[in-house]
């Protein structure tokens, strides 16, 4: 897998009195996938041997 350059992003509180984290998508991982403001994308993780891959679905 090609780790890409600079694309480390910060996480935050979604809203202040939730548990949920928002983090930004650096702009070229949105545009290698195509997604756009608005677009809704589905989340899921494997662990491979001792790492965990983030899986990201453009929603139609």
């Amino acid at each position: 897998m090609a780790r890409l350059e600079n694309s480390e992003t910060i996480l935050t509180l979604a809203v202040s009195n939730s548990q949920s984290l928002r983090t930004t998508v650096p702009i070229h991982i949105a545009k290698k996938l195509g997604l756009e403001k608005g677009d809704h994308v589905e989340w899921d993780i494997d662990k491979v041997n001792s790492q965990w891959i983030a899986k990201i679905i453009k929603k139609k």
